[in-house]
């Protein structure tokens, strides 16, 4: 659940910043309707995470769980809104002297300090109580794995470094690696260049999936599937289309077009809801010889619905048919979501481990009033730390200007 929210600040920042635009540029309409989208992403996400160990134990949380599985409320809706904004912000300033160094120093401010802090305390925790240090094999050590998350490679060797606290940070060494070389193929390639490699990106992702599925899954065991679901090369797609809906909406030809032609994303989301449901059926049904094409296939689909999803929110800002977006429980949730990323997890093991003193996937009743009491805490200690401590970063990074 990224730091997506403050990308969409800081193009509000320059949006009220002349100094920040070039002079041909008018100051673009914040999208409030996106802060909604990721609030709905992140609790659903959450509500996910939760009923993990429940759903071997209930057929309804497990039917629930294949509902949120095509929808999109999963990591695509969060990498297509980091995509479109990171690119928003770095179409809008690539002609800046600062450009390199205002980009970094934000996303430093933003990223680390928190992350840092939460690793920190994970292996202060792991030190006093053993049964949260994941099952290594031999040769590999504690500081070793935390290693692993301060660079943010966790996500190319899950299976080893797997810890319940950190897990969902794998999704955040892929941006991490995203930002690594976006600005400088923003800066370097033209126009045309540019959305001819995100073309090919968006392209030989899935059918990389479909490879790196027969191949791997066959002998790999749980690596097999990790490297089909958390390797950055077979997630890049989502990213690289949330960038290609940034270059088209800043184009006046592409966004009048999307503006007129809204029934064909209207009725692009419901097939696309039908093929994902598709592909979800063959994995909860374990059909042979289809979960290659699900794992290639079956995620771009829930990419492009959550693509479609982003643009109704574009187009549709201030009407009604978008009201549910601009709820301001739901867009307080996106404005705090990146804590509650990083926390969630935690927070539910500890709820268990110390107020019910037992684990998930035990009991159907515990995990689910865990589940409810982890969230309001999750959401208390999310509200605090950007109160008190991310807010306040954020806002020092903006002394570094475009």
């Amino acid at each position: 659940m990224q730091e997506t929210q403050i990308i969409a600040l800081e193009i509000s920042v320059l949006e009220s910043n002349p100094a920040a635009q070039t002079p041909a540029e008018a100051p673009p309409k914040r999208c409030v309707e996106l802060d909604g989208l990721r609030g709905m992403a992140a609790l659903c996400a959450v509500l996910y995470h939760y009923t993990d160990r429940a759903s071997r134990l209930s057929p309804a949380i497990k039917l629930f769980r294949h509902a949120l599985s095509i929808s999109p409320a999963a990591m695509d809706m969060f990498f297509i809104l980091s995509g479109f904004l990171i690119g928003g912000i770095l179409l809008k300033t690539m002609e800046s002297p600062n450009y390199y160094k205002t980009f970094y120093l934000r996303r430093f401010f933003r990223i680390i300090p928190i992350y840092y802090v939460w690793v920190l305390v994970f292996g202060v925790a792991a030190f006093f109580a053993p049964s949260i240090r994941p099952t290594m094999p031999k040769g590999y050590t504690l500081p070793l794995v935390i290693g692993a998350y301060l660079v943010f490679v966790q996500n190319f060797a899950s299976p080893v470094l797997r810890v319940i606290w950190l897990e969902a940070t794998w999704s955040l060494a892929v941006e991490e690696h995203f930002y690594l070389f976006m600005p400088a193929c923003m800066r370097r390639f033209t126009l045309k260049q540019l959305v001819q490699g995100l073309v090919a990106i968006i392209l030989v992702s899935p059918v990389l999936r479909v490879i790196l599925s027969v191949l791997l899954k066959r002998d790999g065991g749980e690596w097999g599937w990790w490297a089909v679901y958390g390797w950055t090369i077979c997630r890049i797609d989502a990213l690289a289309l949330g960038v290609l809906l940034s270059i088209a909406w800043t184009n006046p030809t592409a966004k009048g077009w999307l503006r007129e032609h809204m029934r064909w994303v209207y009725a692009s989301m419901a097939a696309l809801l039908v093929v994902s449901g598709v592909f979800e059926y063959f994995t909860a049904n374990e059909i042979r010889h289809t979960q290659a094409f699900t794992d290639g296939f079956g995620r771009s689909a829930l990419e492009l619905f959550s693509l479609c999803l982003v643009v109704i929110a574009l187009v549709n800002q201030g009407k009604s048919s978008a009201a549910f977006m601009r709820w301001a429980w739901l867009r307080q949730i996106g404005k705090i979501s990146y804590c509650v990323y990083l926390t969630h997890w935690g927070v539910f093991w500890a709820v268990l481990t110390f107020g019910f003193h037992t684990k998930a996937g035990v009991d159907v009743t515990v995990d689910l009033l865990a589940g409810v009491l982890a969230l309001f805490l999750t959401l208390a200690i999310s509200e605090f730390s950007w109160t008190y401590f991310e807010g306040p970063l954020v806002k020092h990074s903006h002394r570094y200007s475009y």
